[in-house]
């Protein structure tokens, strides 16, 4: 039951996340060009199951790419680089997101 709450809770964050940001974008899923899948949980995902219980958004299969433990990776990359661990340490002075309009009215 544990693996199934997981599922579903993974499902739920990566849905309303994606359904957020492509809202605030005014694109929709065929605007995706790519998806990239981290972590360990992504790499075991079925590409079509996934799309299927809408984990990720219905786009070709060829446009989604798993990229393994993308933390990991960058964090390293951080440490290696003095240039890159003094861009990541400053703090952004904005976000390039437009405010979004919440309504009780259905679609």
């Amino acid at each position: 039951m544990r693996i199934i709450n997981e599922v579903i809770l993974a499902k739920v964050t990566n849905h309303s996340a994606t359904q957020v940001l492509m809202k605030i974008k005014r694109i929709d899923s065929n605007d995706l060009k790519r998806i990239l899948v981290a972590e360990a949980f992504g790499s075991h995902l079925n590409k079509n199951n996934a799309k299927r219980i809408g984990l990720i958004p219905d786009v070709k299969n060829k446009r989604i790419t798993y990229i393994g433990n993308a933390a990991l990776s960058d964090a390293t990359m951080t440490l290696k680089s003095k240039k890159r661990a003094r861009k990541v340490s400053k703090k952004p002075e904005s976000w390039n997101s437009q405010p979004t309009q919440t309504s009780n009215q259905g679609p």
